[in-house]
């Protein structure tokens, strides 16, 4: 690895240049160019921008701006015996360069950099440190990033062109050297790939995208530059484009004739994809139809369930048995997707019951609402069965935990609800424990005062080793004495007991 990292640094000048320099101090930190005055009437001044000393005439006000009279930067004022707690300026800057190895291979280089004007201001420099390098070899077509993750460390190699690590969560300024842009490029495949139609700070990303792909640079000269930012930004492309075709109507993957209608009807991807599926499944919609049935339907947010539905029907009977469903019910949807959802949430609950889905009555119900509804109820006494058969076996497997001594007994919780009860009149959290108890991930017992056997009193939780975890009463009041003695009883009457069994 060492050995790649070191080939890749090669295309790198070993020393920052005065050009970079330069581009940093005039361009990049425009926040630190300070007049620092001294006392007096005609003060001797001092500029941060290119180290110079004037006399200024008059009375100078901090805070207001002045025109240095070497360098002719604006700068602001300020009284080099007050505190300089804020001068400082940082911020990121991408700078390109061709290699200097390879004039086929395009190098650029992120940089921190910072001037520091809060302790001694004369003859301050800018600080510029290199976070990551960035090759793109126009011959290979690879493009390579090596990071640093701490500016003390050596470089790391990521396959992938993305934002540097320190750049993700930094609230500082960020820069690119447009210029540097066109120099660098200049003479190789990048040069003209239309890299000026996307943000400046995503041009590496772009690059990369352009050597790996070669639709990249079709798309862009054809105008289709939101594919291209989709691909960009790793936004939803629904598999509907060839990347590495070169042609137009290859790279949206239909015929020239379909390309040519697809493009006077605006289609977005969304579009592509469903035409070609819908020219799979030999369907009789026309492309018109489709595209606006698409929007109707809003299937950019409803992408997940209608791929669910085509599980079951194809395009045409999907779109023609919602919109059916949609005129026949107009009252209880407010929007044609919502049938949609309502028809998905159907079939699944179809499964739970064990319907069959070949049935076509059952898979296109007259009423789909209707008929959702009415396997809703049956969903829930399906599941309130089941839960009932748990709650049953699970009463069972703790009645070896019941037991009772002086005062005290210990009572087996009969449903959910009696624990979630029990946490409500204790004023703790016991209730959502509730569904663990019932799956045996833990064990509720209620401790009782033989005198009042219906009122709450202790809670214990024991975890699956029929280890006690804790007893809590009112507000998670601790054990009593009298309590904890029967605690200590039970634990040797009851759970070392089991134990002993379980071993034997």
């Amino acid at each position: 690895m060492k050995n790649i990292t070191n080939q890749l640094l090669e295309h790198f000048e070993s020393e920052i240049t005065e050009e970079i320099r330069s581009y940093a101090r005039d361009d990049v930190l425009t926040h630190s160019r300070y007049l620092f005055v001294s006392k007096g009437k005609d003060p001797e001044t001092y500029c941060t921008h290119c180290r110079y000393w004037y006399y200024e005439e008059g009375t100078i006000k901090t805070g207001t701006q002045g025109i240095c009279p070497n360098c002719k930067s604006t700068c602001i004022y300020k009284y080099a015996w007050r505190s300089r707690n804020t001068a400082f300026d940082a911020a990121y800057f991408l700078y390109f360069k061709k290699s200097i190895k390879n004039p086929q291979v395009v190098t650029a280089t992120w940089y921190y950099a910072s001037h520091d004007l809060r302790g001694n201001f004369v003859g301050t420099s800018i600080e510029l440190t290199a976070v990551a390098n960035l090759v793109f070899d126009c011959e290979n077509n690879t493009g390579q990033m090596l990071e640093r993750w701490s500016w003390n460390r050596d470089w790391t190699i990521n396959d992938s062109i993305t934002t540097p690590s320190v750049l993700r969560n930094s609230g500082i300024t960020r820069k690119v050297a447009k210029q540097s842009i066109e120099v660098a490029a200049a003479g190789t495949k990048l040069a003209y790939s239309n890299w000026d139609k996307y943000a400046l700070e995503d041009i590496g990303k772009y690059f990369a995208l352009v050597l790996k792909y070669p639709s990249i640079e079709t798309l862009s000269k054809a105008g289709e530059t939101g594919v291209v930012k989709s691909k960009l930004y790793g936004n939803r492309t629904y598999s509907a484009v060839n990347w590495r075709a070169t042609k137009l109507h290859n790279i949206f993957k239909v015929s020239k004739q379909d390309f040519t209608q697809l493009v006077d009807l605006k289609a977005d991807l969304l579009d592509y994809w469903l035409w070609q599926q819908a020219r799979k499944e030999k369907s009789k919609m026309s492309m018109k139809d489709l595209i606006m049935q698409a929007s109707q339907y809003t299937l950019d947010i409803r992408m997940d369930i209608f791929k669910y539905l085509r599980k079951y029907s194809t395009i045409h009977r999907i779109f023609n048995y919602a919109e059916k469903q949609f005129i026949q019910n107009k009252k209880h949807y407010i929007t044609r997707g919502q049938v949609l959802t309502t028809w998905r949430d159907y079939i699944e609950d179809c499964i739970k019951l064990k319907m069959d889905l070949t049935d076509e009555q059952i898979l296109y119900p007259r009423n789909v609402e209707k008929a959702h509804q009415e396997t809703m109820k049956r969903v829930k006494h399906y599941e309130d069965e089941l839960m009932r058969e748990k709650i049953m076996k699970r009463k069972e497997q703790l009645q070896k935990y019941e037991f009772q001594y002086g005062g005290f007994f210990i009572q087996i919780p009969k449903t959910a609800k009696e624990i979630i009860d029990e946490g409500s009149k204790l004023s703790h959290c016991v209730g959502s424990y509730a569904i663990r108890h019932m799956e045996g991930k833990i064990t509720i017992l209620f401790l009782r005062d033989v005198l009042e056997p219906d009122k709450p009193f202790y809670t214990i939780e024991m975890n699956s080793k029929e280890v006690i975890v804790q007893v809590r009463g009112h507000k998670n009041q601790p054990t009593t004495e009298e309590v904890q003695k029967f605690i200590d009883i039970f634990k040797v009457k009851k759970l070392k007991q089991q134990k002993a069994r379980k071993s034997a």
